[in-house]
């Protein structure tokens, strides 16, 4: 007797298993690799915080408002500010918000925000106009709790 062959191929299903099972690692690892990237890759933040402009800048109370006299003109709404990384790399840069003149210690507070401050240092330097870089823990900055002084 002889044998009957099946004019039917055998199912190589194991075969286009594992090319599916390849198409899949090659696609998910990519796609993983940057998920993990970017979880490690920490959000910027904004930097809040006040400047107080001392009695001996030569406060000038305006109608709204208050800014630096005599030596500190520069210290006023809309003034530059810089927060640097501790090496001096530029990381953003934002500017004196509204100031409120505080009559009883003869003080004018500035309240300041920088946006899209990169996290992941550990000092700030935070720099208004030109007047030098204070440093600034990186606690401090995130919680919005950044505190200079001049004059």
């Amino acid at each position: 007797m002889s044998e009957l062959k099946s004019s039917k191929p055998r199912s190589r299903w194991w075969a286009r298993w594992w090319v599916w099972a390849v198409a899949a690692v090659a696609v998910a690892l990519p796609v993983g690799a940057w998920s993990a990237v970017a979880a490690l890759s920490p959000e910027p933040f904004n930097l809040r915080g006040e400047l107080t402009l001392g009695p001996a800048a030569h406060v000038r109370n305006g109608p709204v408002g208050c800014k630096g006299g005599k030596g500190y003109e520069d210290i006023t709404e809309g003034t530059q500010v810089t927060v640097s990384s501790a090496a001096g790399e530029v990381l953003a840069v934002g500017e004196l918000g509204n100031s409120a003149w505080l009559g009883s210690t003869l003080t004018c507070r500035f309240r300041f925000m920088v946006p899209n401050v990169p996290d992941g240092h550990d000092i700030y330097q935070v720099e208004v106009s030109r007047r030098g870089p204070v440093p600034v823990p990186a606690d401090q900055a995130i919680a919005g709790r950044a505190a200079l002084t001049l004059g």
